[in-house]
């Protein structure tokens, strides 16, 4: 019984954890809650040169913008 309590316990604070996270951040695109934008990993020669940053948006209205023939 109290693994299950436990357990339980660890799920509402996973699911409060990932709310609060998911409130913080809004989109600058469609100014929905979450975070669309997605970082890639920079090596320390990148950081040190400072390049910009590389990822991609998952943002529903930025994606609907590009749909189309290549």
């Amino acid at each position: 019984m109290a693994n299950k309590k436990q357990r339980l316990k660890n799920r509402e604070t996973n699911k409060a954890l990932r709310q609060h996270v998911k409130d913080q951040h809004l989109c600058e695109n469609c100014g929905k809650h979450g975070a669309h934008w997605h970082q890639m990993p920079m090596s320390m020669v990148e950081i040190m040169r400072g390049e910009q940053p590389h990822g991609f948006y998952s943002c529903q209205t930025f994606v609907k913008q590009t749909e189309g023939p290549v």
